[in-house]
C-alpha cells in the first residue's frame, strides 16, 4: 500500500469529536483511492506506482516516454520523490533526449544534481552506475517539504554528505581518478570540506529544529 492516511496531526487544530466524526469518511475516501472506485478512479494510478524499480521497471517507463514523446510536441521529464525516482527520471531523460527537472522531496540522497543514476537488480540489490552526459536542467527545492520528511532520511543525507569529504580527500591524496575518469579539483574537495564543517556546526542544530517542527 502506498497510500496510507493519518489523522493523528488533526488534534491540532479540529476539535476530538469532529476528528471521530471525520474518520469513517477518511476511511472510505481512502478505501476509494486504493481500489479506484471513486469519482475520477482512471487517475488514481499514482497510488500504486512501485516501491522500487529494476531493469524491467525501467525499460517499461521508457517505452512509456518514447511513446508519449512522439505524441507530444513537448516535452519535460519531472521526477519528484527520492533518490531512486530522481535516478529513474534522469535516466529516462538521457536515454530520451528529454530535459530533466528534478524535485526532491528528501534530504537523504545527492541524486537531484548528479550526472549519475543507480541501476538495481530485479532482487533490489545494486548493479552498476549508469553515467550520464549532463546534470539535470532544473532542480526545484521546497524546503518546507524536505524538512516535513522523516528527521532519519535528513540525518542520512547528512552522513552521506560527511562521508564526501573524506572520499575526496582520499582520492585526491591517493592521486586516483574520480567516477568520471578525471582528478579531483581543489574546487571539489574545498566544497566538500566546507560541507564537513558545515555539517559539524550546524548539523545537530538542523535535527533538533527539524524534530521541533521549527523549519
Amino acid at each position: 500500500m502506498m497510500l496510507d492516511v493519518k489523522s493523528f496531526q488533526l488534534q491540532s487544530f479540529l476539535p476530538l469529536p469532529y476528528e471521530e466524526v471525520l474518520a469513517p469518511r477518511l476511511k472510505r475516501a481512502h478505501e476509494k483511492l486504493q481500489s479506484g472506485s471513486g469519482a475520477g478512479g482512471e487517475f488514481t494510478g499514482w497510488v500504486h506506482l512501485p516501491r522500487d524499480y529494476d531493469r524491467e521497471e525501467f525499460a517499461r517507463i521508457q517505452a512509456a516516454a518514447e511513446r508519449i514523446k512522439k505524441q507530444s510536441q513537448v516535452l519535460v521529464v519531472v521526477g519528484i520523490g527520492g533518490g531512486k525516482i530522481l535516478d529513474t527520471a534522469k535516466a529516462v531523460a538521457h536515454y530520451a533526449a528529454l530535459p530533466a527537472v528534478i524535485v526532491p522531496t528528501v534530504a537523504s540522497t545527492d541524486s537531484p544534481c548528479s550526472s549519475l543514476s543507480v541501476v538495481y537488480l530485479d532482487n533490489g540489490e545494486f548493479d552498476h552506475y549508469l553515467f550520464l552526459n549532463r546534470c539535470p536542467d532544473m532542480v526545484v527545492v521546497d524546503t518546507a517539504v524536505v524538512a516535513k520528511a522523516p528527521v532519519a532520511l535528513l540525518v542520512a543525507g547528512m552522513g552521506d554528505a560527511m562521508a564526501t569529504y573524506f572520499e575526496a580527500r582520499a582520492c585526491r591524496a591517493s592521486g586516483s581518478d574520480n567516477q568520471t575518469a578525471g582528478k579531483p579539483t581543489r574546487a571539489a574537495t574545498g566544497l566538500a570540506a566546507m560541507c564537513w564543517q558545515y555539517l559539524q556546526r550546524d548539523g545537530l542544530r538542523a535535527k533538533i529544529a527539524v524534530e521541533a517542527g521549527a523549519c
